[in-house]
């Protein structure tokens, strides 16, 4: 929810309206959906692959690097003020993103309703929540890489909870 709710406004920030790719005038609109459309690959394509390492390595084990990646790529977005970095950062976060909901998914339908109602109920509070903080935080002016750095804590702490919550019994 923080990041995708305020990609536009990231990459607003970093470049202004349009930006020169390859010699061609890219506006700030198109660039945000090529970068949101990266998760929607990663689901289409990746999501088997990814998937699928969770199967060999275990769904805990794998769901906890894929939370430790995405969270270190966005701390990375934070710190760093080029766009390239802010698109390969934000394009890892979301494909990190995708391999955590396939393995939470899967987790769940194993685990019965109980963990399919967690899941979907933190799933929810967070998508209902993040960008309510990640806009508060323009709204109370503080540097747009709060947003990335704020996110990327959550993620870190997010591989915390899940290698607890999917512990081997």
């Amino acid at each position: 929810g923080m990041i995708v709710s305020t990609m536009g406004y990231l990459l607003r920030s970093r470049v202004g309206e349009d930006i020169a790719i390859f010699g061609a005038t890219v506006g700030v609109a198109t660039l945000t959906g090529a970068v949101l459309g990266v998760r929607w690959i990663a689901s289409l394509v990746g999501a088997p692959a990814l998937g699928a390492l969770g199967d060999r390595f275990g769904r805990g084990t794998t769901a906890a690097v894929y939370f430790v990646t995405g969270g270190v790529a966005l701390l990375l977005v934070s710190v760093t003020t080029g766009v390239p970095a802010l698109v390969v950062g934000v394009a890892t976060f979301l494909v990190c993103a995708t391999g955590i909901q396939v393995l939470l998914y899967a987790e769940a339908g194993v685990r019965g309703s109980r963990a399919i109602v967690a899941f979907v109920t933190g799933a929810d509070l967070g998508g209902a929540s993040g960008p309510l903080l990640a806009w508060s935080v323009v709204q109370t002016d503080l540097p747009q890489a709060s947003i990335p750095l704020i996110g990327g804590v959550l993620y870190l702490l997010g591989a915390a909870l899940v290698r607890w919550a999917l512990r081997p019994n």
